[in-house]
């Protein structure tokens, strides 16, 4: 249950909400932090008011949740993904501020309604009780917190729909030509040059390859890299005392496989389960290996207590404090402070919490992964250096092979331009001229400004380099020759289509709505900026790092 939201996230908003929360802009140093040291935390004021340990935590949790119904995972656990804590808690703390001043009120019985459909539209025989225990029990998560989420998260959207309401003021005509605009289909010609198809006739020369390495040592440069020491807090190790404690999961197992039983419903949690029976299986040890986690973050938060608090702070102490507790202590690969460390399962949290990590800091917050908690800090710094060319050649090589290549492509897309702006001048046509020099010309399938792919064009440049190219190049006319990461393009504008006015009439609905939404948002998002940087200018975000802080990260 609950395992397949990823899958099910773009139907689920477009049935149960109709405007989704803006990406907020950050106005202040993504760096700044809450200053508390080891002394009482200064969580700052918005527009005067001051912030309390209680309103920040629990608009913690809150934007957590925001970010797990849109994502489909917490905080931490989806690698592509950015987020930026402090930010996301200041804005929704600024946003439910104003919604109060507005005296927006969501009423429980409508957050209720709202909530079931959230949890529904996740599996159908769920309730946000069910939701609760299986969910957000596990995260440190109960009721309240839910029902806070959703009554703030649809009066934010009330406050969305308010301030942006000039946005809406969209006629029919406007409607119309920004229609035409970015869904009227233009045919185009295109000839493409790429590199790879003149690797072969580059020689390599050992004067060329100490050339371009002694041109270029700054793409060979080891960056300054750091080894750090941790100590694994194993999901595997909890799995026997969570058992233990969790004494209905027989139970829950059943009723997991009664309400899964009928039309295979458990494939949408579990694709490779083949039968109910197998399905059960993997629920109860999703159910056992969730509670371990907790208990594993648990112990390494026991663990780590004491390791901070220890004077002086001192990275040495990580290996004093597991020996006293019987713990082993690894040492990761080295890595740089922008990579993930090869053998360990960490998100890009991690990233973010090593490039942090210096003599005076030394360790970060436990950072939780799917297998376990890891205590870390840091073990040593390997300073930055550039490798003799001797260690680097092949690649040195590969690397001149594939800059000549590219330079020949781009040198013979100028000369095809030069020919085929005196030829086109005598009448005669881009596809014949191309032909002519040797190369193939290329019949795009009809596109728009609003195209979200041209199939015959992807292999050979970016969809956005071809729309610039075609919007800025008048209608019979060439382009300029265009430099690509493979090689090179030209291309030549034919004609631009006529508008399908059947199709026009039958997406402008929709359309509409788009464009009074995205209106709506641009209007919010002015008034949203000017706002923040006035009630939260004496919150942390607008504070800068410690001058010592700097000078660490510096050296």
């Amino acid at each position: 249950m609950f395992g397949t939201i990823r899958k099910h996230q773009t139907w689920l908003w477009a049935i149960i909400v109709t405007l989704t929360i803006i990406s907020f802009v950050v106005f202040f140093s993504p760096n700044s932090k809450i200053r508390a040291g080891r002394g009482r935390a200064d969580y700052g004021r918005i527009n005067g008011d001051p912030v309390s340990r209680a309103e920040f935590e629990q608009a913690q949790r809150e934007v957590e949740l925001r970010w797990f119904f849109m994502s489909g995972r917490w905080p931490g656990e989806d690698r592509s993904q950015g987020y930026d804590p402090m930010r996301e808690t200041y804005q929704w703390l600024f946003l439910t501020q104003k919604m109060e001043e507005l005296g927006i009120d969501v009423s429980p019985e409508t957050a209720g309604l709202f909530a079931q459909q959230m949890v529904r539209a996740l599996d159908r025989n769920a309730t946000p009780a069910m939701f609760v225990k299986q969910v957000l029990e596990r995260r440190g998560m109960q009721m309240t917190d839910l029902e806070g989420y959703v009554r703030r998260y649809l009066g934010i959207q009330e406050l969305i729909s308010t301030m942006g309401m000039g946005g809406k003021l969209v006629t029919p005509q406007e409607a119309k030509d920004l229609y035409a605009r970015e869904r009227q289909d233009l045919e185009v010609e295109a000839v493409f040059f790429t590199a790879t198809n003149l690797l072969a006739g580059v020689t390599v020369t050992p004067q060329a390859v100490m050339e371009h390495y002694t041109n270029n040592l700054y793409a060979y440069r080891i960056p300054e890299r750091i080894q750090i020491n941790y100590v694994k807090f194993g999901v595997s190790n909890y799995l026997a005392h969570a058992e233990t404690l969790l004494t209905n999961l027989t139970e829950m197992t059943t009723q997991y496989g009664l309400q899964k039983s009928t039309a295979n419903a458990f494939t949408n949690d579990f694709p490779e389960a083949k039968t109910i029976e197998e399905a059960k299986l993997k629920y109860r040890d999703a159910m056992l290996k969730g509670q371990a986690l907790l208990e594993a973050r648990r112990k390494a938060n026991e663990f780590a207590r004491p390791l901070f608090e220890m004077e002086p702070l001192k990275a040495e102490n990580l290996l004093a404090m597991a020996k006293t507790n019987g713990l082993e202590v690894m040492t990761s690969a080295p890595f740089s402070r922008s990579e993930l460390p090869t053998g360990l399962d960490l998100g890009r949290d991690f990233s973010k919490a090593a490039a942090r990590l210096s003599d005076t800091e030394p360790f970060a917050q436990p950072m939780v992964s799917q297998d376990g908690v890891y205590v870390i800090a840091l073990s040593k710094v390997i300073p930055s250096e550039v490798p003799s060319l001797d260690q680097v050649r092949s690649r040195v090589e590969t690397d001149y092979k594939n800059a000549q290549a590219l330079l020949k492509a781009r040198l013979q897309g100028q000369t095809l331009h030069a020919t085929l702006v005196t030829a086109l001048q005598q009448g005669k046509t881009f596809a014949a001229t191309a032909a002519e020099a040797g190369f193939k010309p290329v019949k795009l399938e009809p596109f728009s400004r609003g195209s979200e792919s041209v199939r015959s064009a992807e292999d050979y440049i970016s969809l956005d380099q071809l729309k610039q190219m075609a919007y800025t190049t008048e209608i019979g006319k060439l382009s300029q020759f265009q430099p690509t990461q493979s090689g090179g393009a030209l291309i030549f504008v034919r004609s631009k289509l006529p508008i399908n006015e059947a199709k026009m009439n039958e997406e402008m609905p929709r359309f509409l709505t788009y464009i009074r939404q995205q209106r709506q948002q641009e209007v919010f998002n002015a008034w949203f900026g000017e706002e923040a940087k006035r009630g939260l200018a004496e919150t942390p975000l607008a504070r800068p790092e410690p001058t010592d802080l700097k000078a660490a990260k510096k050296s």
